[in-house]
């Protein structure tokens, strides 16, 4: 394998009004040793001074229009370079080894592997309250280092060689987000996803004001509808999100009453028994989480980070559901789960926290 240096690498950021995030972390990647990568950041039309800091510093960019997909395609093609890792502009890179010994393990993994192959790093959450909900932070930084399937998400970066990243498709498009998703299935289908060493972090703000289970449930409840092909509700779902930002909680039942509206107006019946079925198998494909979660919950009994449920699961449990009668029962739970505990009990909760704030 020849030798490595960073200028093999081009990072590619797309950025809508960053410009303190993106300062931040054009810093950790100039201070990255050896040589510093290059740097291409598109601007989706900021208009918060990013630009500036760009021509100031003399960063290279391009405009492009705005979305993040299509930034991001926008700017790989004009990449000269053999590799392009993709970072979100609110990533902090602190290990100043961190991109190369990533490139090192990705080309030493290339020399042995004849198709298309991505590079994700494990994720760790910013600004995060250690003492509280430590469950679900160790969760869900812990799964973004299991390169299981919906587990890789654009928080993670994607470490590509360039021609593999045209040769899968680049990114979809159509959607205003999920197009890290979508490529992901794609690496999975075609290539081979393979976790980078060390970390990447990115803030916890977003969870923290807008609730922890609140947006977990939502990024569920969107895989669900994402992975059951239930295109209508992304087209009006970026609408209503934009509309509760300046609440800050998050508030999940207009999103239950999104789903209904469109599923009434457009499913019917026999077309809504087939959309849970499509639910329950994919819930079923994920039956791997409990068994996550309950060895995450079981950590102070264990004492180190192991896994004895999630193996039970992947090398005896999971034999045995994996058939259409499974997906069947699963469909079922998760419709009287959905219907009868999850929407009433957000009703009430939210409903009574909107009485407050008008009392307030």
């Amino acid at each position: 394998m020849r030798p490595l240096k960073l200028n093999d690498i081009t990072v590619v950021i797309p950025t809508l009004n960053e410009r303190e995030n993106l300062r931040v972390l054009v810093q950790d990647l100039n201070s990255q040793l050896d040589e510093p990568p290059e740097i291409l950041v598109a601007d989706g039309g900021s208009t918060d001074g990013t630009l500036d800091y760009l021509k100031n510093y003399n960063i290279q960019h391009i405009i492009s229009p705005s979305g993040r997909a299509i930034q991001m395609n926008t700017a790989a093609k004009t990449v000269k370079t053999e590799f392009i890792l993709f970072l979100h502009a609110d990533t902090r890179v602190k290990d100043p080894l961190s991109l190369k010994r990533a490139l090192q393990l990705f080309c030493a993994e290339r020399d042995r592997y004849d198709k298309p192959l991505a590079g994700h790093f494990p994720l760790r959450f910013l600004g995060k309250n250690k003492n509280q909900h430590s469950l679900f932070w160790r969760y869900a930084e812990e799964k973004t280092d299991s390169n299981r399937p919906d587990s890789i998400n654009g928080d993670q970066g994607l470490l590509i060689e360039r021609d593999d990243f045209f040769r899968l498709g680049q990114f979809d498009e159509s959607l205003h987000f999920l197009e890290d998703q979508k490529f992901s299935e794609k690496v999975f289908e075609e290539g081979k996803w393979i976790v980078l060493p060390g970390f990447i972090e990115t803030s916890a703000r977003r969870f923290e004001t807008e609730g922890e289970h609140q947006l977990y449930i939502l990024m569920a409840i969107i895989m669900g509808l994402f992975k059951t092909g239930f295109t209508d509700f992304f087209e009006l779902a970026p609408a209503l999100y934009r509309q509760q930002k300046s609440t800050q909680k998050l508030y999940l039942t207009p999103f239950f009453q999104l789903i209904w509206s469109i599923k009434s107006k457009k499913l019917g019946f026999k077309k809504s028994v087939i959309a849970w079925y499509r639910v329950g198998r994919y819930i079923r494909s994920h039956s791997w989480q409990m068994f996550y979660f309950f060895d995450q919950l079981a950590r102070p009994i264990y004492g180190q980070r192991v896994y004895p449920l999630l193996w039970f699961h992947d090398h005896i449990f999971e034999k045995f559901i994996k058939h259409p009668p499974a997906n069947i029962i699963t469909g079922v739970v998760a419709f009287v789960w959905f219907m009868g505990i999850l929407q009433p009990t957000y009703w009430l909760l939210e409903r009574k926290a909107l009485k407050s704030l008008k009392v307030n």
